[in-house]
């Protein structure tokens, strides 16, 4: 899968799943996505950063706003939530629609966007990011 990705957007599919589990979530979702695309070197973490998003912030309110898995095993169960997946639906038409052949992190934070009701999105307005 990761073939269809620039380097650097493997990389945030990477640190989302490390991310995930450094919080004890059986899952990696759309919270998961945008603090790996913080963490990235791609054009999506400077577009975060103009917008005044900060990885502190995000990790403050999601272990507020996400409770730990209570599964006593640990590690990610499930892969990616439903919303996830939706992302990178979104973010691989979003490389189709530009002739692209590789999803970078911009296409990802695209994908993000047009998932209105996903974790992601509640976090950013929370922090009363302007998503135009």
């Amino acid at each position: 899968m990761e073939k269809r990705y620039t380097d650097s957007a493997a990389e945030v599919l990477r640190d989302a799943r490390l991310v995930a589990e450094n919080l004890h979530h059986s899952y990696v979702g759309t919270e998961h996505l945008l603090i790996g695309l913080i963490h990235t070197r791609g054009a999506s973490a400077g577009i975060l950063k103009t917008c005044g998003v900060e990885e502190r912030r995000v990790m403050e309110l999601v272990r507020t706003l996400i409770a730990p898995s209570t599964v006593a095993e640990s590690g990610v169960k499930e892969e990616l939530t439903p919303r996830a997946l939706g992302v990178l639906r979104s973010a691989e038409q979003e490389a189709a629609a530009r002739g692209h052949d590789k999803i970078g992190t911009e296409h990802l934070l695209l994908g993000l966007f047009r998932e209105p009701e996903c974790s992601a999105v509640r976090l950013l307005n929370t922090m009363k990011v302007n998503l135009q």
